[in-house]
């Protein structure tokens, strides 16, 4: 089983570098990173970012800024 703390870690790192770089290659990278990384972290075991009633999740990056196509 991997470790959700490193993929969680991964994630916010991918999606940072991908907010911050001006280039759009790197920017679309960091971004299929960052979204490769999220179906990860909801196909674990322990994920923690269960569906709400309202179709929220329990945890989201995008109210720290990360971009929806990230964490979809």
């Amino acid at each position: 089983m991997e470790d959700l703390n490193y993929l969680l870690h991964r994630e916010q790192v991918e999606i940072l570098l991908a907010r911050e770089t001006t280039n759009a290659s790197a920017k679309a990278a960091h971004d299929t990173l960052a979204r490769a990384y999220a179906r990860r972290i909801d196909q674990h075991r322990l994920s923690y970012r269960t569906p709400q009633n309202d179709g929220s999740k329990s945890f989201d990056p995008g109210r720290f800024g990360a971009p929806k196509a990230a964490i979809a």
